[in-house]
């Protein structure tokens, strides 16, 4: 079993998206996620509302420490990122713990992050390497922090 993180989508109606990644270097890497498919490694299309999800709106770094991999998220977009319903300062990182949820894009329309239509919960899992079909493969070839 190889150390692996996920991000399950739980909200927006389309409950379900699940994203495995595990970085292909010890080194570490970026991970983007953005509505411009072609700079990102998920892209998230807004259905809802056109213009809550920037071109490259967060990035995850992922850097091996011990067993596991270190997670953090920064901020790049002009709509916000929350964790756990708190607004993350743009350009800062912050380190994700298992079970955070994190939203892409503004609270929803009833002031909560679960009817955001980008809510995801962050998971530190082990996968067997027969599931790698399913693991998300990084466009950027950079070390963690690196862009």
């Amino acid at each position: 079993m190889l150390p692996c993180f996920q991000l399950l989508r739980i909200g927006g109606g389309r409950g379900g998206d699940l994203y495995t990644f595990h970085p292909p270097s010890k080194s570490g890497c970026t991970y983007r996620l953005g509505c411009r498919a072609d700079l990102c490694d998920v892209a998230l299309r807004p259905q809802q509302e056109p213009g809550l999800i920037s071109g490259v709106h967060a990035e995850l770094h992922a850097e091996l420490q011990g067993d596991d991999w270190r997670v953090s998220l920064e901020d790049h977009s002009s709509q916000g990122t929350l964790v756990n319903n708190v607004r993350l300062p743009r350009g800062h990182r912050l380190e994700l713990s298992d079970g955070d949820l994190l939203t892409f894009g503004p609270q929803g329309q009833a002031g909560t992050s679960s009817s955001s239509e980008f809510y995801f919960m962050f998971q530190q899992v082990r996968v067997k390497p027969q599931d790698f079909a399913a693991i998300t493969v990084p466009r950027s070839k950079g070390e963690a922090g690196g862009g």
